[in-house]
């Protein structure tokens, strides 16, 4: 008999099974969504084969977006393999990274919990290429040719600011452009934002609004994509270093200090808000031909996620009252703006 009533239970009440359980749960979902909707006029909308995704008077076809992140990672790893002539740079990490995610010490990140790579790699090969002229030798030792370095930054800056797009756009649900700019590769005056748990890496939104009002921490991961991982892991554990070298030499130590804690960071300061979100204007338009600012594009990934996954991201909170949305969570907004 007991036999008998599990395998009812499973035909009947398991998640995957089409049953009239599931479908009475899908439909309840579905009216709960309806009863608790917001009334306005819907400023997203899609079109009915999902194709394209309206928001306001900007409207994005879903496969040039996919097919444009995929050449802006090409090219940016095409420009990253410029920087380093060519050369291939092995890194070596293990699946097990030391990586204390409670420590508040400044300046601490598993970055510095291991011997990764060769140390300033990328110098030397730049410090190697006759063309550059980067450095000669004086009577007091290497005297660095600030032109050339400059124009090394400015390859880097390019760089970070792909980095930036690819970051805010692959791994799950973007945040905002206030909280976004905020990522930190080591603890600075706030806890940093960049991790590295069994093999992935994880990039954590602290929402600052959502900590006003709760009084409390917020702490939102996302899993950064493995390609995007591998070359975030090269960029850091190699550019990084170099850029934070030649920033010391060009302007000071205050400026040093923002390309160690910060990974948004271009030529002598951090993105701003501002700077972001005309970056993400005039990629998206080059790269997905569609203009879409911070907000534009927040929006349309909310239209995305309910459009692609429907029901699936819908989820009930514990006590089974009201329902949540695990991607609305992630991105740090309300159900109303789902």
């Amino acid at each position: 008999m007991l036999s008998l009533l599990e395998e009812l239970c499973l035909d009947n009440l398991s998640a995957q099974s089409y049953s009239v359980f599931n479908s009475i749960v899908e439909y309840q979902r579905f009216a709960s969504s309806l009863a608790h909707t917001d009334h306005r006029v819907p400023a997203a909308s899609s079109s009915p084969c999902g194709r394209f995704i309206s928001y306001r008077d900007k409207t994005l076809e879903v496969s040039e977006w996919t097919n444009g992140l995929r050449r802006l990672y090409e090219d940016t790893k095409a420009a990253m393999d410029n920087l380093f002539r060519h050369n291939a740079v092995g890194l070596n990490i293990p699946d097990i990274v030391k990586d204390d995610m409670t420590e508040q010490r400044r300046g601490y990140s598993w970055l510095d919990n291991g011997h990764f790579v060769q140390d300033r790699i990328l110098l030397q090969i730049l410090m190697n290429d006759a063309d550059l002229n980067l450095c000669v030798k004086g009577s007091g030792g290497l005297i660095f040719n600030g032109a050339a370095m400059m124009k090394v930054m400015g390859k880097m800056a390019a760089i970070n600011a792909n980095l930036s797009i690819l970051c805010h756009e692959l791994p799950g649900q973007p945040a905002c452009a206030s909280e976004f700019i905020e990522h930190k590769i080591r603890n600075s005056t706030r806890g940093r934002t960049f991790f590295r748990q069994h093999g992935a890496d994880w990039l954590v939104t602290r929402c600052v609004k959502t900590e006003y009002k709760s009084h409390q921490e917020a702490f939102l991961p996302s899993k950064v994509p493995p390609e995007l991982q591998q070359l975030l892991d090269l960029y850091l554990l190699c550019v990084r270093p170099v850029e934070t070298d030649f920033a010391r030499r060009l302007w000071g130590d205050d400026v040093a200090v923002l390309y160690h804690e910060y990974l948004f960071v271009q030529y002598n300061a951090r993105m701003t808000e501002d700077q972001f979100s005309r970056n993400l204007s005039r990629t998206s338009q080059d790269y997905f031909g569609c203009e879409l600012g911070v907000r534009n594009y927040r929006h349309i990934a909310v239209e995305i996620a309910r459009v692609y996954l429907g029901s699936e991201y819908e989820i009930l909170v514990e006590d089974g009252e009201e329902e949540g949305d695990a991607l609305a969570e992630q991105a740090g907004h309300g159900l109303g703006t789902r």
